[in-house]
């Protein structure tokens, strides 16, 4: 059974995954009684959406050179 969301409560749900509040998507199953696989659905649609519209692609570490991806390393 497929369940809908209104839009208002699934992007309210969202943020609650985002900076400040940070929640984890199991903290969030269990405070809104939605499966975990709605929540991780919802987040990486939410992450590849806004990736997608971000035009300056040098932040992903996917396209950044052998050495960069070395000195990120370095640092942490």
């Amino acid at each position: 059974m497929t369940t809908q969301y209104p839009k208002e409560r699934k992007d309210a749900i969202i943020n609650k995954m985002l900076p400040p509040l940070n929640m984890s998507v199991p903290e969030l199953a269990k405070a809104e009684n939605i499966p975990y696989g709605t929540l991780y659905t919802w987040k990486q649609t939410y992450v590849d959406k806004k990736c997608k519209n971000t035009k300056n692609t040098s932040h992903s570490p996917i396209q950044w050179t052998t050495e960069k991806k070395l000195s990120a390393i370095i640092e942490t």
